[in-house]
């Protein structure tokens, strides 16, 4: 998911208005966005959660800000992804999902085996269930994500 955000600030002003939204260190107090920033933009991810610490949501997207800097003001790009460790162990499940289906596939047809088509499902609900869940997960986030993002730039 892609998004964009004008302001009227000065790169510089847009980069240490970021930093000062940030933890300066440490994971034990409540911040409402964790990540880093730098002179091209940041890594962020909102923290939802209203209790003194930060709850883990692994579809929370990862907002990756590229700063722009024109004539009428700074536009931040900000480009929404899943982070790496969901994407890959997703991927991983829907690899070994397809390999299990490719082979009873291949008994039944060569083996004419077809006592093993109900064995077909569990892999095809697994399928659905790690792509729905993903698809779910994150385009649920992504709007509360991009939202409390554009908050913090708001009238700025």
């Amino acid at each position: 998911m892609k998004y964009s955000i004008k302001t009227k600030m000065t790169k510089e002003e847009c980069i240490e208005y970021t930093k000062d939204n940030l933890p300066k260190s440490g994971w034990l107090k409540k911040y409402k966005y964790l990540g880093y920033v730098n002179d091209k933009g940041f890594k962020i991810t909102v923290n939802p959660s209203t209790n003194s610490y930060y709850k883990q949501n692994s579809f929370k997207p990862v907002n990756v800000g590229k700063i722009e800097e024109h004539d009428s003001g700074v536009i931040i790009q900000v480009k929404q992804r899943l982070s790496i460790a969901v994407s890959i162990f997703s991927t991983i499940i829907c690899i070994f999902a397809l390999f299990i289906i490719g082979i009873i596939s291949l008994e039944i047809v060569y083996g004419e085996d077809y006592s093993l088509i109900p064995c077909l499902l569990i892999p095809i609900v697994i399928l659905i269930v790690v792509i729905i869940s993903c698809v779910y997960g994150f385009k649920n986030c992504a709007t509360k994500d991009m939202e409390e993002i554009k908050k913090m730039y708001a009238g700025k």
